[in-house]
C-alpha cells in the first residue's frame, strides 16, 4: 500500500512507518509540495490536522484518512463534509491506526465510536 502522509510530527510519521515500512510512505509539510508522481500512485492519504490544512477533494483521488489532536463531533463533520472517509485521533495505537487506515483505503468510513453514535441519534 502506498501512503501520503501530511504531518510535520516525526512521531506519527515513524508510527506510520512502523506499520506499513519505508518505502511504503512518502511524508510531506504540507500538500502543495506533494510531487505530482507520488499522488499518482497513493492508495490512501492521511492528513494530520493539526500541521496540515484538509486538501480540497478535487485536487486527486485517492481516499482521505485525517487525524486530529482531539477529535471532535463538530470537526468530523466538516472533514467528512469535505471528502474525508476517515476521522480519528492522531495519538491512536498502531493497530488501530492500522484499521483505520485500511478500512479507509477499502472504500469505508471509520470514525471513533462516539462520533458514530452522535451521527446515529442525530
Amino acid at each position: 500500500m502506498n501512503i501520503i502522509c501530511l504531518s510535520q510530527d516525526n512521531v506519527l510519521i515513524k508510527k506510520i512507518v512502523a506499520l506499513y515500512g519505508p518505502d511504503n510512505l512518502k511524508s510531506y509539510a504540507d500538500y502543495r509540495l506533494m510531487e505530482q508522481n507520488d499522488l499518482q500512485k497513493c492508495d490512501v492519504m492521511v492528513v494530520d490536522l493539526k500541521d496540515c490544512l484538509l486538501p480540497k477533494s478535487d485536487t486527486f483521488t485517492s481516499p482521505i484518512m485525517t487525524l486530529a489532536e482531539i477529535p471532535t463531533f463538530q470537526e468530523a463533520v466538516v472533514v467528512l463534509q469535505c471528502g474525508a472517509k476517515g476521522y480519528g485521533n492522531r495519538h491512536m495505537r498502531g493497530s488501530n491506526l492500522r484499521q483505520a487506515i485500511e478500512s479507509v483505503q477499502a472504500g469505508q468510513i471509520w470514525l471513533p465510536p462516539s462520533v458514530i453514535t452522535k451521527l446515529v441519534a442525530q
